[in-house]
């Protein structure tokens, strides 16, 4: 688990381009494959410049369980400190929009300086003229990043643990026909890959089927298994496993869902690790260059309680 960890959180540790994404994909999927799993692409076209792609590891029509983690990583934030909220989707939605204000209104600044170096270039010193063509280069390196964004270059929390856990237990589980495996394209900043996903069931199967989904598992204080009441006896179960991990067992309302993941099934569970502040469940560091720290025996409890509860 440790080679993946630094495959996935090292070697290849941005997955935000379409190049990141396809060079990430090829390569966990041949992974697989080389020890006969079975791995599926579903795509979807959203616009001329973005596509969602899921991959499906296992026959998901089969599984009775299937596990789900987003493999896409973000962008480099801004702002000083941004705080990832599992179960508040609002809150999230709130500091991406101030993000994109701040980096709209500076684009524009430097967009104007850009204008005025043009119009006044000629009456300029050549000293002057050589600054303002270095300050101009800049200037559109930064304005290039606010609009494409710059990918963040270390991203444990989000979401490289969650993917090696997901690649270790399909590895693990590989002969279990009752657990598949779903990585999961634009899960930083909205559920997009979650709700393809759900898509490709019909109404009926989609009863039937029980999620789990593999947050930030990286590095936090606390542990938490998040669920709706259809869940409780599993959630129950699962925590039970391993109680020297102190897993908080945490039941949401059916409204209280709305804002989360939780929404998307009355059937899943979501496992995450952060802080509780403010009584609210926050990961903190993710989308900067602090998001570097991985509790590694944690993660291999973790893999470990997941594998005898799939089993």
């Amino acid at each position: 688990m440790k080679d993946l960890m630094m495959r996935y959180g090292v070697t290849l540790p941005k997955r935000k381009t379409y190049r990141q994404k396809v060079t990430f994909i090829n390569d966990i999927s041949q992974q697989l494959m080389d020890l006969g799993i079975t791995v599926e692409l579903q795509q979807k076209k959203l616009s001329v410049f973005s596509k969602i792609t899921n991959v499906f590891i296992g026959d998901l029509s089969k599984a009775k369980t299937i596990v789900i983690a987003g493999y896409d990583t973000p962008e480099k934030w801004s702002l000083l400190h941004y705080h990832y909220y599992p179960f508040n989707h609002l809150k999230n939605n709130h500091q991406e929009n101030k993000h994109i204000l701040l980096n709209t209104v500076a684009s524009l600044i430097l967009a104007v300086y850009i204008v005025l170096l043009v119009v006044y270039f000629n009456q300029l010193t050549t000293a002057a003229q050589i600054c303002g063509i270095a300050g101009a280069v800049v200037a559109l390196v930064i304005i290039y990043g606010g609009m494409v964004g710059f990918a963040n270059p270390v991203n444990f929390n989000a979401n490289s643990a969650s993917v090696v856990l997901a690649a270790q237990l399909a590895m693990d589980l590989k002969d279990n026909d009752d657990v598949a495996f779903v990585l999961v394209d634009k899960f930083t900043t909205s559920y997009q890959g979650v709700k393809q996903l759900m898509e490709w069931f019909d109404e009926t199967s989609l009863k039937d089927k029980q999620f789990i989904v593999l947050d930030a598992l990286a590095k936090g204080d606390k542990l938490a298994c998040a669920h709706q009441k259809g869940c409780g006896d599993s959630a129950r179960k699962l925590c039970s496993i391993n109680p020297d991990l102190k897993m908080i067992d945490h039941q949401y309302s059916k409204e209280r869902s709305e804002n989360t993941v939780l929404y998307f099934s009355e059937n899943m569970m979501v496992l995450v690790s952060g802080s509780i502040k403010d009584k609210e469940f926050v990961v903190e560091h993710t989308r900067s260059k602090q998001d570097n720290q991985v509790d590694m025996p944690r993660l291999e409890a973790l893999k470990d309680m997941l594998v005898t509860y799939l089993s």
